[in-house]
């Protein structure tokens, strides 16, 4: 495969956006035998501002909005303990409440075509066995996403596949955004009503400006170093990174262009999906899990979910691991969210990564 450094930068780029990397089950040979409990020492939480906060200033927040948006960096322990803990703590009070609201768990996790197969395990159709060979799971499922969906299954909580099938992200970051225009009947496939809306000024600064710092960087000259020998064949460029399954929009973006289409794909069939349910399911209220890129500063799809559904009111928690743990880096951190909780970067991740094979 030939790729120019400009589209191998944009590929990487577009794999942290998700801030995904190679997602690989943790050896457990090599992992603690008795790792430590996670708890309130491992994590700290800010306003946007960095004015400490409590999880329960966070969950009075989170009880009055339709949608909560839970950022997440996908090998963060802290985080994925967090996710469970405030799913628990939102849905469990509502056995006390006359009428009870309606709640949903929305995840980026799964894609939308893959909802039937979802649907169906949750009702005790098919066992974890076809559910997991049917739907696709990312590589980490089972360690950082398996406990969520599986006490959603014991309290009957709903569950949103809400990510686009990554086929048509893909289709999008190396043709465009119009080349979906001849897929027919695009819901049954998982895609938002066609064609979807384009990312707001805003998030395509942010874009971008991740591109360029991540983009290909000029080598220094090398001082009395003598040219190589010509080689019989000229050797191959290196092929992109590797990259999960679950996070991989493209194999390359021929321009930021269709790489800010392919990732705004994504934002608008997450935000779709939400609003869907929400339109279905009056009074309801939806937790959805994604990476935090997506939903930074109420960007990504808040914008979308507002074209969507006007005056959706929601809440963004964003959650990082941080060198400045326990502290709020004003520099780094300021509006990354609603709340902002900063987390232990010092626990093992969840996974491990791989570096680019070459």
């Amino acid at each position: 495969m030939n790729a120019s450094p400009r589209t191998l930068a944009l590929f990487a780029a577009a794999v942290l956006l998700s801030g995904a990397t190679v997602l690989r089950a943790a050896d457990k040979d090599k992992s603690p035998k008795n790792p430590e409990p996670i708890g309130d020492k491992h994590f700290r939480v800010y306003d946007g501002k960095g004015k400490p906060r409590t999880l329960d200033n966070l969950l009075h927040r989170m009880r009055n909005v339709d949608v909560i948006f839970l950022g997440e960096s996908h090998d963060d322990p802290v985080a994925h303990s967090l996710q469970m803990r405030l799913l628990r703590q939102v849905n469990e009070p509502r056995s006390k409440e006359a009428p009870v609201r309606p709640l949903a768990l929305s995840l980026e996790m799964f894609e939308r075509d893959v909802q039937p197969v979802l649907d169906e395990y949750l009702a005790g159709q098919i066992t974890e066995q076809h559910f997991l060979a049917s739907s696709r799971p990312w590589n980490n499922y089972r360690q950082d996403y398996r406990p969520l969906l599986e006490y959603a299954r014991e309290k009957e909580v709903p569950v949103l596949a809400a990510n686009a099938p990554r086929r048509y992200v893909n289709r999008v970051g190396r043709l465009g955004a119009l080349s979906l225009k001849g897929i027919p009947d695009p819901q049954r496939r998982g895609l938002p009503p066609l064609p979807y809306g384009e990312a707001s000024s805003a998030y395509a600064a942010k874009f971008n400006d991740l591109m360029k710092e991540h983009g290909p960087k000029k080598p220094e000259p090398k001082k009395n170093k003598k040219p190589p020998k010509p080689s019989p064949t000229p050797p191959t460029p290196p092929g992109p990174p590797r990259m999960p399954p679950a996070d991989s929009p493209v194999k390359a973006a021929p321009d930021s262009r269709r790489g800010l289409e392919a990732q705004s794909l994504w934002d608008a069939t997450m935000a779709y999906s939400i609003a869907e349910f929400l339109m279905r399911s009056p009074g309801a209220q939806v937790i959805h899990l994604n990476g935090r890129f997506h939903t930074e500063k109420r960007l990504g799809i808040g914008d979308h979910l507002l074209r969507y559904r006007p005056g959706t009111p929601f809440v963004v928690v964003t959650m990082l691991s941080a060198k400045s743990f326990p502290k709020f880096d004003a520099k780094e951190m300021t509006d990354l969210g609603d709340f902002v909780i900063v987390t232990d970067p010092s626990l093992p991740r969840s996974f491990k990564s791989e570096p680019p094979k070459k």
